[in-house]
C-alpha cells in the first residue's frame, strides 16, 4: 500500500474543491485510487485532514473522556436512585 504525506493529501483535495476539477480526473492524474480520493474528501469534510496527529490523539482522547464521563453520570444518577429507595425503606421500617 502507498503512503502520501499530508501536504500530497491536501493538494489533491484542493484541486476537487477549489479548481473544481472532478475525482475522476484528479484520481487518474496524481495516479491514485478514486476510493482513496474520496476517503480523503470526507476526512477533509469531516475536519481530520489538516489536522496533525497530535491534533487527532486529543481529538480522540477528548472523545473517550466524554464517554467516560457520560457513564458516570448515569452511574451517579443510578447511585442516587438507589439511595432513594433505601432511605425510604429505612424510614418505613423504623416506622413500625
Amino acid at each position: 500500500m502507498k503512503k502520501f504525506d499530508a501536504d500530497f493529501k491536501k493538494n489533491a483535495v484542493k484541486l476537487v474543491i477549489e479548481e473544481k476539477l472532478t475525482i475522476k480526473q484528479v484520481s487518474q492524474d496524481l495516479g491514485i485510487g478514486h476510493s482513496t480520493l474520496n476517503m480523503w474528501l470526507s476526512d477533509y469534510r469531516k475536519g481530520k485532514l489538516f489536522k496533525s496527529e497530535k491534533e487527532l490523539e486529543k481529538d480522540l482522547e477528548i472523545q473517550k473522556l466524554r464517554k467516560e464521563n457520560r457513564v458516570l453520570r448515569q452511574e451517579r444518577e443510578i447511585l442516587k436512585k438507589a439511595m432513594g429507595i433505601f432511605s425510604s425503606m429505612s424510614k418505613a421500617s423504623t416506622e413500625l
